[in-house]
């Protein structure tokens, strides 16, 4: 019913182990609720099938539909409790307290609320610590990032800056090497005796009588044209960029000083390009803003943690509310059935306190039993003052109470009867067979007074078939019954005054 696979269970390691179980539906509203959050097909019959290899991994199917395990298990609890001997020392963990007084008191749907609730709460106030302590380290670094962000700032960076200083640079440094070049080339490129333009002249007035006396030669001369307007066009532009160029050390120191600066901030902030300290100095812009916005976030977040804290207040004041409603009903019916069952003077005390301010994920309440099983004695804690079968007949009035409300349809008993006998195992019978009337119950026990007042017997035997021990149920017809409970009265050879008695028991 949705625990870990066990391989020990397997007997053939090389076959797979199949359990199945299957339950008729009478309308339950939590089942249904079940079958349609996770979309399977509901039908009369309900079937659960466990599948384990022998790896020990193993698949879950509801009606033959693939399920997770912890679905399975979901369904499990709806469909059947199991009891068993260990579960009476249960009742005095304070989780099964909490869970039993809120299933009587119907608390599901506030419960569920409450923990909506609970988790936006523990949210809010995550996030609200979370910013005060932002804050905190922000504050302590702000100084540094301000005296960054102000150096950045102060140095008026521009795009692509870099690039056009180190160009500038060059050039500055090589004026008087560029000027002495260009007055050269026009120099080379002038007007006079020697010039390559006067000389490029003559050239083409000797041509020029030529030009029709063959084709290749006005070729020659539209190229040499084309040179000497490309010649003056250059001497034109040296000149332009001559004037252009002039050797300025005040000029030179200033670049040389800008540059020096933008290389030492890149070393400084380990940033290898211009456009990166660009982008740095508007990040620490971006976080100065930041923190200093952050006291206007925290009072926000502040806002924010009061409002969960309210509406987390108000769930858990009407769950404190129902608990304390119903705590006296349960411990009412409690004594009721406990006084049935051999305890008159047995009371069960359900204490819920709260602390301010303080909550938990199933609300504000702390909720412990109290219990004392004698009159005039004081109340302590179950683990203090209940016996094993002072538990053992507290949690069944407790089931009792809670089959009322939860409508369990099948109920498993496995000894629940530990530490009582004679007259009180009867009375015990007896209280099961009255939660048997709404819920299918099913108690496995030694006790021939329980055993009597079932309304079907089975007898759970062992056989061994070459030498593998096989567990079976036998369903026991009326006189078999009086043989089994004879046999639980007086050993394996029953007398007849036990089979009297059997008889009595299953008649009374």
């Amino acid at each position: 019913l949705g625990k870990r696979a066990d391989t020990s269970t397997l007997r053939d390691p090389k076959r797979k182990c199949v359990v199945e179980a299957s339950f008729k539906q009478n309308s339950n509203s939590s089942i249904e609720k079940f079958f349609e959050e996770q979309d399977l097909d509901i039908e009369q019959e309900i079937i659960i099938r466990r599948e384990i290899n022998k790896e020990g991994k193993s698949r879950a199917f509801i009606n033959d539909t693939p399920v997770k395990l912890n679905d399975l298990k979901t369904l499990g609890n709806l469909l059947i409790d199991i009891h068993s001997q260990p579960d009476n020392r249960a009742i005095a963990d304070p989780k099964f307290q909490r869970e039993a007084i809120d299933a009587y008191s119907g608390n599901e749907k506030l419960l569920n609320s409450y923990r909506i609730k609970f988790a936006d709460y523990n949210k809010a106030k995550k996030t609200l610590n979370s910013l005060i302590e932002t804050e905190q380290q922000s504050k302590e670094e702000l100084d540094y990032i301000m005296y960054q962000y102000s150096e950045l700032q102060e140095a008026d960076l521009q795009l692509n800056e870099q690039e056009t200083l180190e160009s500038e640079l060059s050039i500055l440094e090589k004026a008087d090497s560029i000027r002495e070049s260009l007055n050269n080339t026009l120099s080379f490129l002038s007007e006079d005796e020697n010039g390559a333009v006067t000389q490029l002249r003559r050239a083409l007035l000797s041509l020029q009588s030529l030009k029709d006396v063959h084709p290749k030669i006005s070729e020659l001369l539209e190229r040499m044209q084309s040179s000497e307007i490309e010649l003056n066009d250059i001497a034109s532009e040296s000149e332009i960029l001559l004037s252009d160029i002039q050797a300025d050390p005040e000029k030179l120191e200033e670049t040389q000083e800008r540059l020096s600066m933008i290389y030492r901030l890149q070393k400084k902030h380990a940033r290898a390009s211009l456009e990166e300290l660009l982008q740095l100095r508007d990040e620490l812009g971006e976080k100065i803003q930041s923190i200093e916005s952050l006291d206007e976030n925290i009072e926000e977040a502040k806002k924010k943690l009061d409002l969960a804290k309210v509406e987390l207040e108000q769930d858990a004041k009407q769950l404190s509310t129902s608990r304390k409603k119903y705590a006296p009903k349960l411990e009412k019916e409690v004594a009721t059935i406990l006084s049935k069952l051999g305890m008159k003077d047995a009371v069960l005390k359900v204490k819920i306190t709260s602390e301010k301010d303080k909550y938990f994920e199933w609300g504000s309440d702390n909720i412990q039993w109290m219990f004392t099983a004698n009159k005039g004695s004081e109340f302590q804690e179950l683990k203090k003052v209940a016996s094993g079968g002072e538990l053992a007949r507290l949690m069944l009035s407790i089931k009792t109470s809670l089959s009322k409300v939860m409508a369990f349809p099948t109920m498993i008993f496995d000894e629940i009867d530990t530490g009582v006998s004679g007259e009180i195992a009867f009375k015990v019978g007896k209280q099961m067979k009255e939660i048997a009337k709404d819920t299918q119950v099913l108690s496995i026990t030694h006790l021939a007074q329980i055993a009597s007042q079932g309304d079907q017997q089975l007898l759970v035997y062992k056989t061994v078939v070459d030498g593998v021990t096989n567990s079976s149920l036998k369903e026991l017809d009326s006189k078999s019954r009086v043989d089994e409970i004879a046999k639980m009265l007086s050993g394996a050879q029953p007398t007849k005054a036990a089979i009297s008695n059997a008889q009595e028991l299953l008649d009374a």
